[in-house]
């Protein structure tokens, strides 16, 4: 589904009485809504990139000082960087650094050699540091979450994003949920009607846990890497 045409169907349900403006607001606090709520697996992208000899940070955005492009819609890591050799090997992690002191050390940090340290920026939420400063050329990749963003611009050309599309009726639901509370109030049958339908959607989709039915996540456990074998 393409999100001008979710824009439209939620202004034919309202018969126009919502404005234009607070459809596309709507749609962007319940996407990120729906998106945020789990470590879902497929939010989960992946990213690659070089080390430049004397270059600590690296902007991933499109956007901003010398941007990279490598990840315009990042979020957060959800691995180390993993350094691989040129054969493809595995030769080592860079773990993320997340206290405040070893933020700052890093910041402070002017010597050079092979990185053992990342971290976010501060201030600037696409843009990764390394510390110490790298000394060559060093062969990264990680794995990321994504966020959730909707461009206005090219809405009526691009798919709703992030959730996959056999689930882009979650979003219709909670649009649908959202559209009768403000027009008609929570205690109304058809805003009960829509919630709970609403409810059953997000449960459809917390049930889509792995991208095979040999594995599935199991969040019981409180961590988005563990995984147990179905039993489905």
């Amino acid at each position: 589904m393409k999100v001008q045409e979710l824009a439209d169907a939620i202004r034919n349900i309202t018969e126009d009485s919502v404005k234009k403006l607070k459809i596309e607001s709507w749609i962007s606090v319940e996407l990120g809504r729906i998106v945020n709520r789990k470590p879902y697996w497929w939010r989960k992208a992946a990213l690659s990139f070089d080390s430049v000899a004397a270059i600590p940070t690296y902007n991933l955005s499109d956007i901003g000082t010398t941007p990279l492009n490598l990840a315009p819609d990042f979020l957060q890591f959800s691995t180390p960087l993993i350094e691989f050799d040129s054969s493809n090997a595995k030769i080592g992690e860079v773990p993320f650094a997340s206290s405040a002191t070893q933020v700052l050390q890093m910041v402070r940090d002017t010597t050079v050699g092979p990185p053992t340290l990342m971290t976010i920026e501060p201030g600037i939420v696409k843009t990764l540091r390394l510390s110490p400063i790298p000394d060559g050329v060093h062969h990264y990749s990680a794995m990321y979450y994504r966020e959730a963003v909707i461009d206005w611009n090219t809405a009526n050309q691009d798919e709703i994003p992030i959730i996959p599309s056999a689930f882009h009726y979650v979003l219709y639901q909670a649009m649908e949920r959202r559209a009768f509370f403000y027009l008609y109030g929570q205690k109304d049958p058809r805003a009960t009607i829509a919630a709970q339908a609403e409810a059953q959607c997000l449960a459809d989709l917390d049930s889509y846990r792995a991208g095979s039915t040999l594995v599935v996540q199991d969040w019981r456990s409180g961590s988005a890497c563990d995984f147990v074998q179905s039993t489905s």
